[in-house]
């Protein structure tokens, strides 16, 4: 494995979701990965915090924001 994909191997048992609509401020999008169907991204801030957003936590988000 390169050292991206190690990083995303490890996102994806360890990152945590970020609350609101975007990731922190200070995040750095890393990469995505796809996953018994659905789509995973993943961001990394300056202290090596992980972030990760599936797309059914994104579609949730949406919901919620403009509500029925």
């Amino acid at each position: 494995m390169t050292n991206l994909e190690e990083i995303l191997q490890r996102a994806y048992f360890t990152a945590r979701s970020f609350p609101g609509d975007k990731p922190p401020a200070d995040a750095m999008y890393i990469g995505s990965r796809f996953r018994y169907g659905e789509r995973y991204r993943y961001w990394m801030t300056e202290d090596g915090t992980l972030y990760q957003e599936s797309s059914g936590e994104a579609e949730l988000k949406k919901k919620l924001r403009t509500g029925p």
